[in-house]
């Protein structure tokens, strides 16, 4: 078996690793491809081996960089919409505004396509009197938007992803929205969810994250907008991308932007992205007082070509007789995409389960942790609400998992059938979130 080694070839190959991540991912995972299939083996450097993430081919152009957030939560309690007070709340609503676009908005405009509209755009041009078009973009790490249309004058109406190779699964939303105008109450409304209901009629607002917010005054994810509504959707079914006998719900709300030049992001739920778990387990990995006691593997490679990491925690220092009495608890989360909440809630138990707690420390010297932080990394790169690749919920595919089709539920299955050959599981507990529940469920 050959292996190459040389500095100079890794030059050619590679160049170096800042100018290979301002390529797109998918040529990078060509490149290691070709590596791998040339050579044999794994790039002689680890650094070159970023673990993802990687479309499927499926997406031919460039993706977007992934966007990158300020991670803080808010300092006060953010109240549900009160439907009893809203209009004495907001007063200025998209039915009263008044403003200096006196022209009337005819017909309907594309004014966002994620498989047509070039990636460095410009608003489109409108005539005199109306108000400048919004800039929207979703073609970045977990975005969901296939189509935004422009049909009055500060109205848009929005169409979801489905899930990759279905026609079905939309719920989760996230994308960037730009050239606002101040003082404007624009109304959106999206066309295509599947749900009855949702928590949108009891007060849920969606998320905003305006970079200008983040860098002036600190704040990140806020919930905004008013006047909301979800409801079967009967008057707004002209878009030839929805498909005729599907039941659609749609999503409506009212929001206003307050600053000048600014790209503000809206989502169902608080994003997290593969990126954003590769770069949480580097920190904690990384970190003097908690890397002796937590090990990252990868368990598998996915579809895609993605790593499905295994993360194991526990006192290793420990004799080895200790450890062979030790139970293990196996925790897996986000086999859904489009539920964030549950790497949310992996992550705080990540920090504490390998901090300097009390407690942290007596459960390590108790138990051994199998951890699975996310198991559909996939579909949280394409956005996907609640499919694998193979256009599967994984949930529903743990009795006689593929090996092929469902590498991450197949290899978490066969992991936890080699514990229990020697170990007792004391607990197993997958993290979900939820459109239609309160709080949260394990």
């Amino acid at each position: 078996m050959a292996l190459v080694s040389t500095e100079k070839t890794k030059i050619n190959l590679y160049q170096s690793r800042n100018e290979l991540l301002k390529t797109s991912y998918w040529n990078y995972s060509e490149q290691l491809e070709d590596f791998i299939a040339r050579y044999k083996t794994r790039p002689p450097d680890i650094k070159f081996w970023p673990y993802g993430p990687y479309w499927p081919k499926y997406h031919e152009k460039e993706i977007l960089e992934t966007p990158r957030f300020m991670k803080t939560a808010p300092n006060f309690h953010e109240k549900f919409i009160d439907k009893l007070t809203e209009d004495l709340q907001y007063p200025k609503t998209f039915d009263n505004q008044v403003t200096h676009f006196t022209s009337k908005w005819r017909g309907v405009l594309i004014v966002y396509d994620s498989e047509r509209s070039s990636r460095d755009r410009q608003p489109q041009p409108v005539p005199d009197g109306c108000c400048p078009n919004l800039v929207f973009e979703s073609r970045f790490e977990s975005g969901n938007l296939r189509q935004a249309r422009r049909v009055g004058q500060f109205e848009y109406e929005l169409v979801l992803k489905t899930d990759l190779y279905t026609n079905r699964h939309t719920q989760w939303y996230y994308f960037r929205v730009s050239n606002t105008v101040p003082g404007v109450v624009y109304k959106f409304r999206i066309v295509n969810l599947l749900k009855r209901d949702s928590l949108y009629n009891y007060g849920m607002r969606p998320l905003q994250y305006s970079e200008k917010e983040a860098k002036l005054l600190g704040r990140g994810w806020m919930r905004a907008g008013h006047h909301i509504s979800y409801s079967r959707n009967v008057m707004h079914l002209h878009c030839p991308l929805l498909t005729r006998g599907i039941a659609y719900y749609m999503l409506e709300w009212q929001m206003d932007f307050p600053h000048e030049d600014d790209a503000c992001y809206l989502a169902h739920c608080y994003p997290y992205t593969f990126t954003d778990l590769k770069e949480d387990l580097d920190s904690l990995i990384n970190a003097p007082d908690r890397k002796e006691c937590m090990k990252r593997e990868v368990l598998c490679e996915t579809r895609a070509g993605n790593s499905c990491f295994l993360v194991t925690v526990s006192n290793f220092g420990a004799s080895k007789e200790e450890q062979h009495k030790k139970k293990f608890v196996v925790v897996t989360a986000r086999v859904h995409p489009g539920e964030t909440q549950a790497s949310w809630m992996m992550k705080g138990l990540l920090e504490f389960i390998t901090s300097s707690d009390p407690v942290a420390k007596e459960l390590r010297n108790r138990f051994i942790f199998k951890i699975v932080p996310m198991l559909n990394p996939d579909g949280v790169i394409v956005g996907n609400y609640r499919c694998s690749l193979a256009a599967r919920d994984l949930n529903r595919n743990y009795r006689h998992p593929r090996k092929e089709s469902f590498p991450t539920v197949w290899h978490t299955k066969t992991l936890i059938e080699k514990i229990l050959e020697r170990h007792e599981i004391l607990l197993y507990c997958d993290l979900h979130g939820h459109s239609r529940k309160h709080n949260v469920f394990m």
